[in-house]
């Protein structure tokens, strides 16, 4: 080969070499484009992740909002349940007393219409007593009447 010909394929291998940098650089510029994107991608990501954590500890906290709240009405619960158990046995114990209430008014009731018919009774007796002894008074009357004009 001649010094020209060589020279000629130096030359085609070094536009060749060229051309390649040349796709090379290209090919590089795209990965540094992609990489670009990627970066942002994963830094959208790490922002939605942290948007998420964020979000993760409020509805934590929300939770535990909500047991305080479940806790403090349970307590409630429990007190107004004690408070109907107090209530309950009040008012058993109420029934109970006017039910006693009811058996004394009752029982006096029945010793008053008693007493009633006694004093009923005793006024008959007293009447007819009365009578009697208006009678015997009349008669006496009578004989004394008879035994003055016997003896005038």
């Amino acid at each position: 080969m001649t010094d020209r010909q060589l020279l000629e394929l130096i030359v085609q291998k070094v536009t060749g070499i060229e051309s390649t940098i040349t796709d090379l650089e290209s090919n590089v510029t795209e990965l540094n484009s992609k990489v670009s994107n990627l970066d942002s991608r994963f830094t959208s990501l790490e922002s939605k992740v942290s948007n998420l954590d964020s979000r993760f500890t409020s509805i934590e906290l929300t939770v535990s909002n909500l047991d305080r709240k479940v806790s403090s009405m349970e307590t409630k619960i429990s007190n107004i349940l004690s408070q109907q158990a107090e209530h309950t046995a009040m008012i058993k114990a109420l029934i109970h007393a006017s039910e006693v209430q009811k058996a004394e008014t009752e029982g006096i009731k029945m010793e008053l219409a008693k007493l009633i018919g006694e004093q009923a009774a005793m006024r008959e007796e007293r009447q007819s007593s009365f009578k009697a002894l208006a009678d015997m008074y009349g008669q006496h009357e009578f004989e004394l009447a008879k035994l003055r004009k016997k003896s005038v």
